[in-house]
């Protein structure tokens, strides 16, 4: 896994030469992580004792790629930033106003940055173009690549307990001095030790006048890093954007094979993670700008629902016009069309698959509910359940294209088809043999 490289380990939490053998060894938890920023800002400099957690990887290789002269995006991924924006530009005008471009930054995981910022900082560009366009809204993508480089002589380490234990000891020594004696002048080697929670990090101490706090950007990365690291499954849209963002040189496949392998060695249940977990999107993303269109359909569609007046249950109840309980992918076709949303059947069968945890190919309403429901919404699911006379809500018509759950069974059958086949003539071929034995033992050759 190439992982930041200012994200470190303790020898005595894990030493290379454990990964050369076979056999599995206890792996400690992630808890107390050393934030470490010394005087000589040598960008060459490794840290005494500890193991690298992965090799440089920009923290986004397409993104870091576009700040170089010359660089370009790729055609896969000027279409997906095309249909992000025109995910977030309700009105189709080709601009996005305010409102919208605070919803592109929130799904981008940058709460620190807001929409009158993004809109002061690009005035010129949004003057020349005539608004916030597409022009403008890779721009923006272009210039986040700076605000998650590594901040520059900062290092993160995860500790042991008991290193932990005598580092802050050291700390409540060093109160009022540096933190090294033989330093001196304007530059501080500054420390701090930060707790490892369920969903961020607790500041546990400090060098109280030298310390400066990191950037949001890589203090963001360094506690999704680790948690990915604690074998963590749990995580918010604003984490898995990060986590994206930085294992985005690792393939899937890669990603999911490192994290249940470091599970395997942790005392933690080996159970198997269905759709429903939030690191299982790590798992089947290519990168963040996937995941960033994905957040910006469900975006539109709880935008949809708002201005149609429809909570989730009676929006799934109009869409489910065969009434089975379960979405097929024609009634999810035709629920976007009614919302207006453009969708192709390629990417309606990639968003089934997403969604679809219950039942394969096709989207029963307790995974529609979790992920369609709009916060604001709150515990209010229907208008219409309880209330005195007849539903006033219509049943929207599907727009027939092939079903996933057909195609699926197929496959299965096929497959089935294929191993009973396989089978009848290894067992036909068994038995030819053994009787051409039979039949040699017994005549002789003339």
């Amino acid at each position: 896994m190439k992982f930041p490289d200012f994200l470190w380990v303790s020898r005595n939490s894990y030493q290379l030469a454990w990964s050369l053998t076979k056999t599995l060894r206890r792996l400690k938890n992630v808890i107390m992580i050393l934030e470490w920023t010394p005087s000589i800002r040598d960008k060459d400099m490794v840290l005494p004792g500890a193991t690298s957690a992965g090799a440089a990887s920009g923290v986004a290789s397409f993104l870091t790629s576009l700040n170089k002269s010359g660089a370009t995006m790729t055609v896969d991924q000027e279409n997906m930033l095309l249909r992000c924006f025109n995910m977030f530009d309700m009105d189709e005008d080709g601009l996005l106003s305010r409102d919208e471009i605070a919803k592109v930054i929130g799904v981008m995981g940058l709460d620190a940055v807001t929409a009158e910022f993004a809109q002061i900082k690009y005035v010129d560009l949004i003057a020349a173009k005539g608004g916030f366009t597409f022009g403008v809204f890779k721009e923006m993508i272009k210039d986040i690549a700076s605000q998650f480089r590594n901040q520059d002589g900062k290092f993160y380490v995860l500790l042991s307990l008991q290193e932990a234990e005598h580092f802050r000891g050291l700390l409540h020594s060093r109160v009022n001095q540096p933190l090294i004696d033989s330093e001196s002048g304007p530059n501080f080697t500054s420390a701090a030790l930060w707790l490892i929670s369920d969903s961020d990090a607790v500041l546990m101490e400090s060098t109280k006048k030298t310390y400066k706090p990191s950037f949001g950007s890589q203090h963001g990365a360094m506690v999704s890093c680790y948690r990915f690291m604690n074998s963590e499954t749990y995580y918010d849209p604003a984490g898995l954007t990060v986590l994206l963002r930085v294992l985005e040189m690792d393939t899937c496949e890669q990603r999911e094979k490192w994290w249940y392998d470091i599970r395997r060695c942790r005392r933690r249940r080996q159970i198997p993670l269905d759709g429903s977990f939030p690191v299982v999107t790590v798992f089947n993303t290519r990168d963040e700008l996937s995941y960033m269109e994905y957040k910006a359909v469900i975006k539109r569609v709880q935008a949809g629902l708002q201005d149609k007046g429809m909570l989730i249950f009676d929006a799934f109840r109009a869409f489910n016009s065969s009434r089975s309980g379960c979405l097929s992918c024609s009634e999810l076709y035709g629920a976007m069309d009614f919302l207006g949303i453009p969708f192709t059947p390629p990417q309606i069968y990639d968003l089934v698959k997403k969604i679809a945890v219950q039942n394969e190919g096709m989207i029963s309403y307790e995974d529609f509910k979790r992920v369609f429901q709009s916060p604001e919404d709150g515990d209010m699911e229907s208008k219409t359940v309880g209330s005195v006379g007849a539903s006033t809500i219509e049943s929207v018509q599907p727009k027939p294209i092939p079903e996933l759950v057909d195609m699926i069974k197929v496959c299965g059958l096929s497959f089935r088809i294929f191993f009973d086949m396989v089978t009848l003539f290894s067992h036909l071929e068994h038995w030819t043999r053994r009787g051409s034995q039979y039949y040699r033992r017994r005549f002789t050759k003339l």
